[in-house]
């Protein structure tokens, strides 16, 4: 391996049988990226553009200039944690926030999609004040958005605790400071919150995440999304999704589709009552939803409109007033408990281009199951034989596929039966993980034709009950990138 220089290391991956192989120094900050960037890759984008045109691989991975703290899940377990945006001259940018050795929360940035990460900054005061720390819990991920007027939100370090959020403005990183947990619409749908996410859509940045409210022996689940009126400068509630008495709604990630104006998730039950089993053995059902305005949401295979003055609910017995609400019928539903298999998780999920929803998402005995809209029904098909520990789904133009982490593997294999990738996946990246990582892919640079996510080795205990001296609570981090056209033949990075 020929030695770094100046911290870069740059050659072309054209050939489909070679590998790009990687062993640097784990506090080194590096690039492995092709030889195209700036007026070339202009060039480049012309040419692969072109009726016959050659073929520029545009693949890259850039080593994030810190050592992350992954003792637990909380660096891989965010659906907004990596984030591209563009900034108003068009130029391409992608945050990442993350938990440092140090236990402290991070911020840094690129240009995107080769460029080299910039040197962190520690945001973790401005986020959670000078006391609080991070738990040692997975749930605790961290979270960044950007909205329109340039006005940066980073979270983190929740599960069932008070928003922590901190606001910056100009895109400017190296300018947070606290933003009271008030300001997000009122303290008390604030306090005890978990899950938090950002997503944008029609021009608005969106905050989804799970409150629970507490006394009385009733534990009250609500998941709510909020929006950021940036003309205003204020953050406006926009739906609260469900009632209910220790009942819990899981949701998947938000998809915007920004072509049809179209908002989709995908969700599930758990039904606390049932002393049966826990987690996923009390799961129930699992629905879609989509949304024209993140207000009013809607089935595919109804007129019912689902909206704060009219929640969802599921009858798990409790019934109370004021907590109660509508329950989803049998034809509203993808699959309906008894009858069919019991959820893990509330999957992922994305949107194909001609605007019908997709989901993959694991049954509790573990086959992974796809679910598409056809446009007049939901067709589903159990996956025989795609095992992964963490998936995600992903619309690259007209070809929905998976990325499947297998281990310390990660692999693209297309739904599309017709590609090859479909019967035989294509390994992107070997050596970076481990079996207990979970796929942090992010959500807006799939708009620009890439799918970019984190590469890192963690581990994963129940809250509060690891290895004081597990090696893994100091490993290196990676960003790999690829274009849409080139995964049915990538080349797989190594170390």
């Amino acid at each position: 391996m020929a030695a770094l220089a100046a911290g870069v290391l740059g050659f072309s991956t054209a050939n489909a049988e070679s590998v790009q192989t990687l062993s640097p120094p784990a506090t080194e900050h590096f690039v492995i990226t092709d030889k195209l960037s700036g007026a070339k890759r202009a060039e480049a984008d012309l040419i692969n553009n072109a009726p016959g045109g050659a073929s520029y691989d545009l693949s890259t991975i850039v080593q994030i200039p810190d050592l992350l703290d992954n003792l637990y899940k909380y660096n891989v377990n965010s659906t907004s944690d990596l984030v591209t945006y563009r900034t108003p001259d068009g130029t391409l940018m992608q945050l990442f926030t993350y938990w440092a050795a140090d236990r402290r929360l991070h911020i840094t940035e690129r240009a995107f999609p080769d460029g080299m990460f910039t040197a962190p900054v520690d945001i973790h005061t401005a986020v959670m004040g000078d006391t609080e720390t991070l738990e040692y819990d997975s749930h605790n991920a961290s979270a960044v958005g950007v909205a329109p007027n340039g006005v940066l939100f980073a979270t983190g370090n929740h599960h069932v605790d008070e928003l922590n959020m901190a606001f910056a403005p100009n895109y400017n990183i190296r300018a947070f400071s606290t933003m009271p947990a008030d300001s997000m619409v009122s303290k008390t749908e604030a306090n005890r919150v978990t899950y938090p996410s950002f997503f944008t859509f029609n021009n608005h940045l969106y905050f989804s995440y799970r409150e629970q409210e507490a006394g009385d022996k009733t534990p009250r689940f609500r998941w709510l999304i909020n929006r950021y009126d940036h003309q205003q400068d204020k953050w406006t509630h926009a739906v609260q999704f469900h009632t209910g008495i220790s009942l819990r709604m899981y949701v998947s990630n938000i998809v915007a589709d920004k072509k049809h104006e179209k908002l989709h998730l995908f969700f599930t039950w758990r039904d606390d009552t049932d002393k049966s089993g826990r987690g996923p053995d009390i799961q129930r059902d699992y629905i879609h939803l989509s949304s024209a305005n993140a207000k009013d949401w809607h089935f595919n295979t109804s007129t019912t409109t689902v909206n704060t003055q009219h929640l969802l609910w599921y009858d798990n017995g409790q019934v109370k007033e004021g907590y109660t609400g509508y329950q989803p019928t049998a034809s509203e539903k993808i699959w309906s408990y008894p009858a069919d298999p019991k959820p893990r998780s509330a999957g992922v999920a994305t949107v194909d281009d001609a605007g019908h929803p997709h989901s993959l998402v694991k049954a509790n005995d573990g086959t992974l199951y796809h679910h598409a809209w056809s446009g007049t029904k939901w067709q589903s098909r159990a996956l025989q034989g795609w095992t992964a520990n963490s998936v995600e789904i992903i619309n690259c133009p007209d070809n929905v596929a998976a990325l499947l982490a297998v281990n310390d593997k990660i692999y693209y294999r297309s739904l599309d039966a017709t590609r090859q990738s479909h019967a035989e996946p294509v390994l992107l990246a070997e050596g970076f993980t481990t079996g207990n990582f979970s796929l942090s892919v992010d959500k807006e640079a799939i708009n620009s034709a890439y799918v970019s996510f984190l590469l890192t080795r963690n581990t994963h205990f129940r809250p509060r009950k690891h290895d004081h001296n597990n090696p893994l609570n100091t490993q290196p981090a990676w960003i790999a990138t690829f274009h849409c056209d080139e995964l049915e033949s990538a080349t797989p990075f190594r170390q």
